[in-house]
Parts: structure tokens; C-alpha cells; sequence
């Protein structure tokens, strides 16, 4: 998945998928291509999917 967000992003991401920025850029990315995507929304989901919200960004 790291893969199609480097290619999202023209260039590799660095931030760590589970830390608030590497979250954030990710969502900023994802949310190009699906409207209404804000963290604190997966935030939300993770709950009642019973994941992880890393999980939540690298599959939204």
C-alpha cells in the first residue's frame, strides 16, 4: 500500500503510517480522490470496525 501512496504522492512518504503526520498526509492525499475524508471521521469508524486507525488510512 506504502507503493500507491508514494506514487499518489510523486515521492515516497517518510512519515510513519501511525503517527498523527503520517496520518494526515496520507488522508490529504486520499482525500483528493474521496470527498469529506478528515481524520477525525476515520477517527470515528475505528470503533465499531474494531481496527486501528493506521489501518483506517491505509485502507479508506
Amino acid at each position: 500500500m506504502e507503493v500507491c501512496f508514494a506514487r499518489l504522492n510523486s515521492r515516497t512518504i517518510l512519515s510513519k503510517k501511525y503517527k498523527i503526520d503520517g496520518m494526515e498526509e496520507r488522508i490529504r492525499l486520499l482525500a483528493q480522490y474521496i470527498p469529506n475524508l478528515f481524520l477525525n471521521k476515520l477517527a470515528a469508524s475505528t470503533k465499531s470496525m474494531k481496527c486501528n486507525i493506521d489501518d483506517m488510512t491505509q485502507y479508506a
